[in-house]
């Protein structure tokens, strides 16, 4: 299965979810912490690794498509390349998250 790890807004609260990119349907949910998204936004940071998170739940009643879960933060590539961001919304998560705290958000 071919799949994503898309950091989005969902309920107004940050949010991974696992998506399957053939059906472009979210399997899983994260609720982020601050390894977590750390460990994400390192560009070493692989499919395998993101699985391993103990965080990981299901999503209820099947599959969902990652556009309900309404805005999108940032979509990498495992290699460290951006499939899709919002750049303004991006750094507005990264102050709250890390530079508020005096953290950098690198690995």
């Amino acid at each position: 299965m071919a799949v994503s790890v898309e950091w989005r807004l969902r309920d107004g609260e940050d949010a991974l979810l696992l998506v399957d990119e053939r059906a472009r349907v979210v399997s899983e949910v994260s609720p982020p912490d601050e390894d977590i998204l750390k460990s994400y936004l390192a560009v070493k940071g692989t499919i395998d690794a993101w699985r391993g998170w103990r965080a990981w739940r299901p999503v209820d009643g099947g599959g969902r498509d990652p556009e309900e879960c309404v805005v999108l933060v940032l979509s990498p590539t495992e290699n460290g390349g951006i499939i899709s961001i919002d750049p303004e919304l991006f750094w507005e998560r990264v102050q709250r998250w890390f530079r508020s705290r005096g953290v950098d958000f690198g690995p």
